[in-house]
């Protein structure tokens, strides 16, 4: 994944630029999924730090939720994570 991560940087990868050029081709569910699955990424090391938080912001201003639905989204992925997660 670093590698992966290392090229695309190189490369001067955006995924918000990734996203927005999609956003049109992308229902609302398929646009929640990503936001869901970007989430899921970055809580999986128990930790989310602030460039993280910033990509995630970046992701959902770049599928156009806005702040309340975003908010609610995180909310009902962390009403699903087990205490012990």
């Amino acid at each position: 994944v670093r590698s992966i991560a290392a090229s695309m940087e190189k490369a001067d990868f955006s995924i918000t630029d990734a996203l927005e050029n999609v956003r049109g081709m992308l229902d609302t569910e398929s646009r929640e999924l990503v936001l869901k699955a970007a989430y899921l990424v970055l809580i999986a090391d128990g930790v989310v730090d602030e460039n993280e938080e910033k990509l995630l912001n970046g992701i959902a201003d770049s599928l156009q939720f806005s702040g309340e639905r975003y908010g609610e989204i995180i909310d009902e992925i962390m009403a699903n994570v087990p205490d012990d997660a």
